[in-house]
């Protein structure tokens, strides 16, 4: 299957893949989002109707927003704080985990460990690296390697692909498509597309691997904020991994050069980026208190 066939044709992608179906809070919450006269308190009280999605919500909104120095307690304040927009990426995101860890007993426990990881660094990466908000940050590395865990339910063997595309210096998602005819970043769009997270999320999600996009050489090139999350993400994705010790090399040296260009900086002074980041991320973090 050729890059092409992979973004014409989903269906043929998504044969004998199982797309978790849209939770109907969801679609609730969606159809009160788009009214013009929306009701604040209808929005709160669809979330507060879930005790594990207010609990999140409430958690994520005191995470991103730690530089207003004072707690949300009430889903009612975390509603108000963080916009119509950014609440349904929240939900949306909600729901992705849940939907992508049933299924097949797998461990995931390492696989959230370094998303939330990579979604609080992206958040700190976004003070720096201009042209997203804080919220949508966190969800892109909350989120985007969501269609892991399914391909995991899907095929067997996956876990072997991820170690040899890993250790190749081939693109990550063409390994993927050697091996199985499609990959996790087209799986997440799709899935996310469909549950109704935001285009730019979306796409986001979708050309991660990318890295030609940040060049601007595809011939459907993304949006700028777009760019600017990839971005963030592979730079986020490095800090990361260095912090886990768990570096992904042949990744960044594809990445590091269009990353260094995108955001218009030498490689001496991306460098310097992500030490500062990764000092400042290991000085704040409540994650992983006992990793090295």
């Amino acid at each position: 299957m050729t890059p092409a066939a992979k973004k014409t044709d989903p269906a043929a992608l998504l044969r004998g893949l199982k797309i978790p179906p849209c939770p109907q809070i969801l679609n609730d919450l969606n159809a009160e989002l788009r009214k013009e006269d929306g009701d604040p308190r209808r929005i709160a009280a669809l979330v507060r109707g879930d005790v594990a999605l207010s609990a999140a919500v409430l958690k994520i909104v005191n995470s991103v927003g730690a530089s207003i120095n004072r707690s949300v307690n009430s889903v009612d304040d975390a509603v108000l704080m963080i916009g119509n927009r950014n609440l349904m990426n929240f939900v949306v995101g909600h729901f992705v985990r849940q939907a992508v860890s049933g299924g097949k007993k797998l461990n995931l426990e390492r696989f959230w460990d370094r998303a939330a990881h990579n979604a609080e660094i992206s958040a700190l990466l976004s003070g720096q690296l201009k042209g997203t908000r804080r919220e949508t940050a966190y969800c892109m590395g909350l989120f985007h390697d969501c269609g892991i865990p399914l391909m995991m339910q899907r095929f067997p063997d996956y876990k072997d692909t991820l170690q040899l595309a890993n250790k190749s210096l081939s693109k990550f998602t063409e390994i993927e498509e050697q091996q199985h005819g499609t990959d996790h970043a087209t799986i997440g769009y799709l899935m996310t597309k469909s549950w109704g997270l935001s285009d730019v999320l979306c796409e986001a999600i979708r050309y991660h691997h990318d890295h030609d996009v940040l060049d601007g050489s595809l011939s459907h090139a993304p949006g700028d904020e777009v760019c600017v999350l990839i971005g963030i993400t592979l730079v986020s994705e490095r800090i990361a991994g260095m912090l886990l010790r768990k570096p992904e090399e042949h990744e960044w040296e594809r990445a590091a050069a269009p990353v260094a260009q995108f955001f218009g900086l030498s490689a001496v002074d991306l460098d310097d980026l992500i030490d500062d980041v990764l000092f400042q991320y290991r000085q704040t973090t409540t994650l992983g208190q006992n990793e090295p």
